[in-house]
This record gives C-alpha cells, sequence and structure tokens, in this order.
C-alpha cells in the first residue's frame, strides 16, 4: 500500500478520465493511499496538486509560489500581491 497522498484543486472536482471516478471534497481535497490514484492525479498537474510532505520525491517547493491571480505564497505561508513585492518579502525572509 502506497503513502497517503493529499490533492488539491476546485472544491468538489470530480475526475473522471482514465476508468477513475475520484471526487474531491467541500475544500477541494482528497486524500488516499491508493497507489493508481496517486499516480493517475499526479499526472494531472497543474490543475490538481500534491499538497502533502511527500510531495514529488527530490522536488523542493521554491518561493514565492504563484498560486494564481497575481497572488504568491511566501515561505512563511503569508500572502502577497504581485510577483515583485513577493520576491522582495521573500528576500527579506531568507536574510
Amino acid at each position: 500500500m502506497a503513502d497517503k497522498a493529499i490533492f488539491e484543486t476546485l472544491p468538489n472536482y470530480e475526475y473522471t478520465r482514465d476508468g477513475f471516478h475520484i471526487v474531491f471534497n467541500g475544500e477541494g481535497l482528497y486524500v488516499t493511499n491508493n497507489a493508481s490514484h496517486i499516480a493517475v492525479l499526479e499526472k494531472a498537474k497543474p490543475f490538481i496538486k500534491r499538497i502533502d510532505d511527500g510531495q514529488q520525491a527530490g522536488e523542493e517547493e521554491s518561493y514565492p509560489e504563484h498560486v494564481g491571480g497575481g497572488m504568491y505564497v511566501l515561505s512563511n505561508g503569508e500572502k502577497v500581491k504581485g510577483k515583485k513585492a513577493a520576491e522582495q518579502a521573500e528576500s527579506t525572509l531568507e536574510k
């Protein structure tokens, strides 16, 4: 059995492809330890994103992370509007 994986997308989204019918909850989350579900959802990037700590082995997150609508998330979890503002804020956090 695979490790637990957590995926995020739109609330109540239904993934119905490749013979799978996977339903995300009202917060847009889907938690599973089913290896076939994990494999198929990891291929659905960037629309469906894996958000658990076991995120793609060897792949480090880079900050600031663009989350859409001109918003960026910093390494401390703070949200900032605008790429330049986010880069400046992140650079002050790294000091």
